[in-house]
C-alpha cells in the first residue's frame, strides 16, 4: 500500500527562517544559538499546534551542528544535522511525556545522560508534554538539572506550564511561542498550495486559516484533508464544516427576542437534520462563541454578523445560556428543548433575569414533559404563569447584558468557556 507524507509533516520548518509567526522566539533561538553556550534546562510554552515542538528540534539541531552558520540557525548539511533530520542521531533523544510519564521512564533518560556523560558526548533531550510527568519524576529531572556538571541540556515543551513544579520551572530558561495571526497562516497556506499545485481560491483560503483558531498545524492538516477533493472553494469549505448548520443555531439565538416564529421555524428545520440533545448542545457552543466574539473579536467561525448581533442582544448572559443549554440530559425530547427556549425567550421578553435559568436547578418544565410529552399547550400555559409571575415580581427593568462579579465566578468555575 502506497502512503505520502502529510502536508503539516512535509512542511514541519526544519530552519527558524522558516518559521511562521514567532517572532519574539526565533530571536530568542538565534541569540542561544549566536552565543554558543547553553543551559542545562530550556522550557517552551504556549498553545498547541503553534511551533513548540517543532522551534525545540531546531534549538537542539542548532546545539548539536558542527557547521554552525552566522545567521543563527543550523547547517542541515553537516554529518550531525544530517543524522538530526534521519532521526538517528546517537547524542539526542526525544520522549513524549503524554505516555511515557513515569518514575521508571525518568529513571531510564538519568541513567542514558550518565552513561553518555562518560563518553564525552554533547546530548540534548527534548521532553514534550512535560507537565504530564509523575511528580517523583519530575523531582528526578529537576536533581539531574541541579547537579549539571555534564554536557548535556534538556528542552521541554508544555501546553500547561502551572502544571509544571515550580522549582522544575524556575531552573528553566523560558520561551514563550504564541498565537500565530490570521495572515500569517494564510500566507503559510497560499505558500504551500502553490508548491503543490493546489487548486483553490482566496475565500476558501481564508475561512480555514479562521476554523484554525490560530493553530497553524492545524490549518496544514485541513489544507491536506481538503484537497483530496481537487479545488478548494468556497462551498467545499462550507460543506465539509456543515456551516449552514452552525449558522442556524446562532440564528436561533439572533431571533430569539426577535421573532419567536422564526426562532421556532429555524429549530424545526434543525430537527430534521440532528437529534435535540445535539441542537441543545450546539446552541451552547454558539452562545460561547458569540460571547468571545463580543469580547474579542476573534473566533473560529465566519458568522461574525451574526455573533454580533447574538452579542449585541444578550451581552454576559451568554454565559448564562451557554451553561444552560449545555448540559442536556441523555435523552432530550423535542419538547423538552422547545420549553427551553421557550423558557428563555419568556424571560427575556419579560425582562426576567436569565441567571435564574443556572442558579434555581433544572427547569421544572422538565420534570413535567417528561410524564406529558405531547403538551405543547400546557408549556405555553405554564410559561405565561411564569410571565405573571415574572411581571408582579420584578417590576424595574433588569439589564440581562450585565452580570455580578459573583455570578462571574460561579459560571467561570464550571466549563462554560471550555472547547
Amino acid at each position: 500500500m502506497l502512503t505520502t507524507e502529510s502536508l503539516a509533516s512535509k512542511y514541519r520548518p526544519t530552519t527558524l527562517d522558516g518559521v511562521v509567526g514567532q517572532n519574539r522566539a526565533v530571536r530568542v533561538i538565534k541569540t542561544i544559538l549566536k552565543r554558543g553556550v547553553y543551559s542545562t534546562a530550556y522550557q517552551f510554552e504556549g498553545m498547541r499546534g503553534n511551533g513548540k515542538t517543532t522551534l525545540a528540534r531546531i534549538l537542539a539541531c542548532g546545539m548539536l551542528c558542527k557547521n554552525f552558520k552566522n545567521d543563527g540557525n543550523p547547517c542541515l548539511v553537516c554529518d550531525s544535522c544530517k543524522s538530526f533530520l534521519n532521526k538517528n542521531h546517537q547524542s539526542f533523544y526525544e520522549l513524549d511525556a503524554a505516555t511515557n510519564s513515569s518514575i521508571e521512564d525518568i529513571k531510564k533518560i538519568v541513567s542514558d545522560i550518565k552513561n553518555n556523560l562518560i563518553s564525552g558526548s554533547n546530548y540534548v533531550f527534548i521532553i514534550d508534554e512535560n507537565h504530564m510527568i509523575s511528580t517523583a519524576g519530575q523531582m528526578a529531572l529537576l536533581r539531574m538539572i541541579e547537579d549539571g556538571g555534564g554536557n548535556f541540556s534538556f528542552i521541554f515543551c508544555t501546553t500547561e506550564r502551572e502544571k509544571v513544579l515550580p522549582t522544575l520551572y524556575s531552573r528553566c530558561l523560558d520561551i514563550q511561542v504564541d498565537f500565530v495571526d490570521v495572515n500569517n497562516i494564510i500566507d503559510r497556506l497560499l505558500f504551500i498550495c502553490n508548491n503543490e499545485n493546489i487548486k483553490y481560491d482566496l475565500e476558501a483560503i481564508h475561512k480555514i486559516a479562521i476554523i484554525s483558531k490560530n493553530h497553524v498545524r492545524d490549518a496544514i492538516m485541513i489544507l491536506d484533508k481538503l484537497s483530496i477533493f481537487g479545488i478548494i472553494d468556497d462551498n467545499l469549505v462550507r460543506n465539509y464544516f456543515d456551516f449552514d448548520t452552525k449558522e442556524m443555531f446562532l440564528e436561533i439565538l439572533a431571533y430569539l427576542s426577535v421573532d419567536i416564529n422564526k426562532t421556532l421555524g429555524i429549530l424545526n428545520n434543525l430537527l430534521c437534520r440532528k437529534n435535540s440533545r445535539d441542537i441543545s448542545l450546539g446552541i451552547s457552543k454558539a452562545a460561547q462563541d458569540s460571547y468571545l466574539y463580543g469580547k474579542n473579536g476573534s473566533v473560529g467561525s465566519i458568522s461574525n454578523v451574526f455573533m454580533k448581533t447574538v452579542y449585541d442582544q444578550f451581552g454576559d448572559s451568554l454565559l448564562v445560556i451557554s451553561k444552560f443549554f449545555g448540559s442536556p440530559p441523555p435523552y432530550l425530547s423535542q419538547e423538552a428543548l422547545i420549553a427551553d427556549i421557550l423558557l428563555v425567550e419568556s424571560r427575556m421578553r419579560v425582562s426576567a433575569p436569565l441567571y435564574d435559568l443556572i442558579s434555581s436547578g433544572p427547569s421544572p418544565l422538565h420534570n413535567f414533559i417528561k410524564f406529558n410529552s405531547d403538551s405543547s399547550s400546557q408549556i405555553k400555559t405554564d410559561l405565561s404563569l411564569e410571565e405573571k409571575a415574572r411581571k408582579s415580581n420584578n417590576s424595574d427593568h433588569i439589564n440581562n447584558k450585565k452580570l455580578t462579579k459573583d455570578q462571574f465566578a460561579s459560571l467561570l468555575g464550571g466549563s462554560v468557556l471550555n472547547e
